[in-house]
């Protein structure tokens, strides 16, 4: 009974401190390291992203208009839609290793910008938004913990998978 507690307190004082932690890189100013843009997608490496849901979303909120300004991003389609990833930077860029041949289930774990002419032209595939829209204007955030929909309105509500 005594060990219960005290495993208890524990779980507790850990649950807590992720809380704390996840608060705090909400609030961590978010480091644009490159951005990589083709025809169709926006790719924008980044660190410090928040953590939480509501830290990705704000900050895509407050900081959209910026993007397009300083970065040009989003591209716009012909059709009006656009596609942004939002990829964790993590250790940097990375040469693609020469092993694995090119349907290797490990080289899809790697994403490559062929218009950077070095040898270290690719990154470890770590999403942390997908930004695109539907051919209504609605605007779908993909955050790898739920999925968002945001109306021509303005209104944001969660997708519900059936």
């Amino acid at each position: 009974m005594r060990y219960l507690r005290y495993l208890l307190l524990l779980g507790i004082m850990l649950m807590a401190a992720h809380f704390c932690y996840s608060i705090w890189q909400d609030f961590e100013p978010v480091e644009i390291v490159a951005v990589h843009k083709n025809k169709v997608v926006s790719n924008v490496l980044v660190k410090n992203f928040p953590v939480t849901d509501r830290g990705k979303l704000d900050w895509w909120k407050n900081n959209h208009v910026w993007l397009k300004e300083k970065y040009g991003v989003p591209e716009f389609r012909q059709n009006g839609r656009f596609i942004i990833w939002f990829w964790r930077f993590g250790e940097g860029y990375k040469k693609l290793p020469t092993h694995e041949s090119w349907f290797s289930v490990n080289t899809l774990q790697y994403l490559c910008f062929a218009e950077m002419k070095t040898e270290k032209n690719c990154i470890a595939k770590d999403p942390v938004l997908l930004v695109d829209t539907g051919f209504d204007g609605t605007i779908y955030y993909t955050l790898f913990e739920g999925s968002y929909r945001q109306t021509p309105g303005g209104k944001i509500e969660i997708i519900e998978w059936k």
